[in-house]
């Protein structure tokens, strides 16, 4: 197992004695994340981070994209760090005490197959917008919905982590999307 960074060869010699150099490289993001009661401080220099509320299924959180990140409401946190090239999760802190407590949602609406390859279905119980987001938090496009069940095509779309925000009259709630290459 690697774990330092840099560029590594190694040769293989087939079947027949014939070999090959596989020249690659490794490099390391760093997820660190310094927590000061409802402070969050992600650790990362010369990358760009965005903050995640994980218990919105790691919806990305709209303008948080500093280093220091201040929640105004109680729940779990991580910080997504793109950094040389790469994009990496941090692990989730937990934040107590600000705000108005945590959230609750009761609104039952299903993704599936998640992580998809080409697609997935989305299922609301109740009229919705839908917003669909980028890994960097940049809205995509949005729909209104009526309750039923919809296909939504991925192809066009590279294989990276997405994000769906669903606005009904009451609750707000969001759900991370992979697609898979």
């Amino acid at each position: 197992m690697l774990t330092r960074e840099g560029e590594y060869a190694e040769k293989f010699i087939n079947q027949w004695g014939c070999d090959s150099v596989v020249v690659f490289g490794v490099t390391t993001v760093d997820v660190s994340v310094e927590q000061d009661g409802n402070y969050l401080w992600a650790m990362a220099s010369d990358a760009t981070d965005q903050w995640l509320d994980c218990d919105q299924n790691f919806m990305p959180i709209m303008g948080a994209v500093n280093q220091l990140f201040v929640p105004d409401c109680d729940g779990w946190y991580a910080v997504q760090v793109t950094q040389k090239g790469c994009i990496a999760l941090s692990k989730q802190y937990q934040v107590m005490g600000v705000g108005t407590g945590p959230r609750h949602t009761n609104l039952n609406f299903r993704i599936y197959p998640n992580p998809s390859r080409d697609g997935v279905w989305i299922e609301v119980p109740e009229a919705v917008t839908l917003e669909f987001y980028n890994f960097q938090g940049q809205r995509q496009w949005f729909r209104y919905l009526s309750p039923g069940k919809y296909y939504f095509d991925l192809n066009d779309h590279s294989a990276r982590i997405y994000y769906v925000s669903i606005f009904s009259a009451n609750v707000i709630i969001g759900q991370a999307i992979i697609r898979n290459p």
